[in-house]
């Protein structure tokens, strides 16, 4: 007799609609209030938002400094021309010092076995 229910007949746990449960069906779905939601630290940025390998805090293109492959050295790109792929450092010296400690510059640059001497703690 359970083969002939009408509702469990051979769609299992995929098939079941979604939102409806044996607790849920016979409640009124209340919409989400917004003065809970949390509020977003930092409101959306204009332009394009990096990463500082460092320090791992976000900022605009125009802020951070971007540091390229060329030759098998790091260089700083001050153009942010270069072809390939970018580490991007705040120009402070402690966000370098982070970045050479934790050993992100290569991995950033996918590229472990870079020479990293070109750049200069300043």
């Amino acid at each position: 007799m359970a083969d002939r229910h009408p509702f469990g007949r051979g769609r299992g746990r995929a098939g079941r609609r979604r939102g409806l449960t044996a607790r849920t069906a016979g409640r009124l779905v209340q919409p989400r209030d917004s003065s809970r939601v949390a509020d977003h630290p930092d409101p959306p940025e204009e332009g394009p938002v990096r990463t500082c390998v460092g320090c791992r805090g976000r900022g605009s293109r125009s802020v951070l400094v971007r540091v390229a492959v060329v030759d098998g050295a790091a260089v700083v790109d001050t153009a942010k021309t270069l072809p390939g792929r970018g580490a991007w450092l705040h120009p402070g010296t402690a966000c370098l010092e982070l970045a050479l400690k934790r050993r992100t510059i290569g991995r950033a640059l996918r590229s472990p076995d870079v020479d990293l001497s070109g750049l200069v703690v300043r």
